[in-house]
């Protein structure tokens, strides 16, 4: 895949999770635990990175290739190892093809709890009900992480109560799990 469509594979892709009085059934979330996981490999996150006004996180080093999209979005590639990634937002320009006049933090629960008709079709539309993985997890200062993936493409999601407009997002490829895992217990709220 390359570069652009890694992009746009990383801002289209969205996630559920469990929900009381929802619209469709959300396949399930299992628990994401950041302080089990913790930084037992700093050589893979070396490198901090501030996706500006949501939050931080640290990526492996290494990349000699690097690109600005628009919107803020930032990718990454020609590691080492192959590991492809890509940091971006979701706007209310991005989410407005869906839903208008909707911020994207309220447009992603309503994917990720299936709270309405719209929100059960996007999910759908991704395929998340087939993912191998989904985890959840609540983060410091309002923070809250969803992320599910594959064997070797995964994908993560950082929504902030005070930040309404901006939900981070992310998209990491020929990395483990347990690699994506370590990167997802580095994001800090801001």
């Amino acid at each position: 895949m390359n570069f652009k469509a890694s992009l746009i594979v990383a801002l289209t892709g969205v996630c559920p999770v469990v929900a009381a009085a929802a619209a469709c059934e959300p396949p399930q979330f299992e628990p994401f635990r950041p302080e089990v996981v913790g930084q037992t490999a700093p050589n893979l996150v070396a490198v901090a990175f501030a996706m500006q006004p949501v939050a931080t996180l640290r990526i492996p080093s290494d990349f000699s290739k690097w690109g600005a999209f628009p919107y803020g979005s930032v990718g990454f590639g020609d590691h080492p190892k192959g590991i492809v990634g890509v940091l971006g937002y979701e706007t209310r320009q991005s989410v407005a093809i869906h839903k208008k006049d909707t911020a994207p933090a309220e447009f992603m629960r309503t994917v990720f709890l299936g709270l309405d008709e719209i929100g059960c079709a996007y999910m759908k539309s991704q395929g998340l009900p087939s993912e191998e993985y989904r985890l959840h997890a609540r983060l410091d200062h309002g923070g809250e992480l969803f992320a599910y993936g594959t064997a070797r493409t995964h994908h993560f999601y950082v929504i902030r109560d005070d930040q309404p407009d901006y939900v981070m997002n992310g998209m990491f490829k020929n990395i483990s799990r347990a690699e994506f895992e370590i990167i997802l217990s580095t994001i800090e709220i801001q």
